[in-house]
């Protein structure tokens, strides 16, 4: 296997510090790692001939959510160097031997035996409960707009931080941290420019109390119009009636492919250890009329076994899925039904174990009506290219 790829990269970026074929290593011993104008840089030129990255941090280094996610959609590994020099992927805790390792590869860039790649198993060695962490709400939304002069993007960012962090400072740029302050029509603009290129925009937003929410805004053409996936987390507590709402109210304005709500916890200013448990619990789903369409899905059936509402007219109807209402509940009630949870029962870490079970089972039930790859093909309609 060659390298050159890999040692066009390594002579461009002084982000790099060891390389093999199809693979490099960037270091940081930053407390916090963001999405760098180095990073991403690397990333771009990384992405064209397939070249995975592994990032070595410090352990007690952290990392942003939108560096955490495009690690991981962009095939790479997060891994942290001890004093004395040992190798551990972040979350998992697993010892690896070498970034390579870490990868699943070879120093030569050949994929390992599967009894010699890293596993994906969580390990209880050197984890403890963060008692700083707080309660978050992941959010996905995959929305297309037809190709027309009147289309505006950054709506479906608008409408989330609207509901769910009201009074919030929004700043956005194409790299981490994020400095120009919000406005639509410059965000707009600037998508517009960069096309036919995907663009992802890293978005923040806080108030006088600290940073409220983290995230990025990805923007793609596709062969009629332009897909727009929007992907925060907002830290503190929020009531899963009032998620299920946002989705709904976002799937009301905006032509909604795919929305997911997850909850979990972590670190009150959005970013992640490498020892911490990044282990979603689902909240909500909304398959938009096109996708609905698409699946030919019968929403009806899909709320009376999972608990949700139709969303819509009845020509085209959406669905809103809500994995913390029982099927047996009013699904009429919207944000009363949920709210009564309390704003604990979503925030992941004060959850029961009935409750998770009860959600994980609903969710299980949903993409078995669904399908998994109908779920993945409605967040990538056809002629969408992505860069990763």
């Amino acid at each position: 296997m060659t390298d050159d790829a890999t040692t066009t990269v390594s002579l461009l970026h002084p982000m790099l510090d060891t390389h093999g074929p199809g693979w490099v290593e960037s270091r940081s011993s930053k407390p916090v790692v963001g999405v760098s104008s180095g990073l991403s840089a690397l990333f771009v030129d990384c992405a064209g001939p397939g070249t995975r990255v592994a990032l070595v941090t410090d352990p007690g280094s952290r990392l942003t959510y939108s560096l955490f996610h495009l690690l991981d959609l962009l095939g790479g590994v997060w891994l942290t160097r001890a004093s004395d020099g040992s190798l551990r992927r972040a979350v998992t805790l697993e010892p690896v031997r070498s970034p390579a390792h870490g990868l699943g590869v070879t120093e030569d860039g050949y994929p390992l035996p599967r009894d010699e790649a890293p596993s994906e198993g969580r390990l209880d060695e050197g984890r403890s409960v963060d008692p700083d962490a707080v309660p978050w709400t992941q959010l996905a939304v995959v929305t297309h707009h037809r190709a027309r002069a009147e289309a505006r993007l950054g709506g479906t960012l608008e409408r989330l931080v609207e509901a769910l962090a009201p009074g919030t400072r929004t700043l956005w740029g194409t790299t981490e941290p994020a400095t120009t302050v919000w406005d639509r029509d410059f965000f707009t603009a600037a998508a517009r420019s960069r096309m036919p290129s995907e663009t992802r925009f890293h978005v923040a937003g806080g108030d006088a109390s600290g940073p409220r929410y983290r995230g990025w805004v990805r923007v793609s053409r596709s062969d009629d119009g332009v897909v727009e996936e929007t992907r925060i987390v907002v830290t503190g507590a929020v009531a899963p009636g009032v998620v299920a709402d946002a989705l709904a109210d976002v799937a009301g304005r905006q032509q909604v492919l795919l929305a997911t709500a997850w909850s979990l916890s972590g670190r009150a200013d959005g970013t992640v250890s490498a020892h911490d448990r990044v282990a979603p619990q689902p909240l909500a789903a909304v398959v938009g009329a096109r996708s609905v369409r698409g699946m030919q899905l019968d929403v009806e059936g899909l709320v009376r076994r999972v608990g949700g509402r139709v969303l819509g007219s009845s020509r085209t109807p959406s669905v809103l899925v809500s994995f913390d209402e029982g099927p047996a509940d009013d699904v009429g009630a919207g944000a009363g039904a949920g709210a009564g949870a309390g704003a604990g029962a979503g925030a992941g870490a004060g959850a029961d174990d009935g409750v998770a079970a009860a959600r994980w089972h609903r969710f299980a039930d949903a993409v078995e009506i669904v399908g998994a790859d109908e779920i993945l093909a409605a967040m990538t309609p056809p002629g969408v290219h992505r860069a990763s």
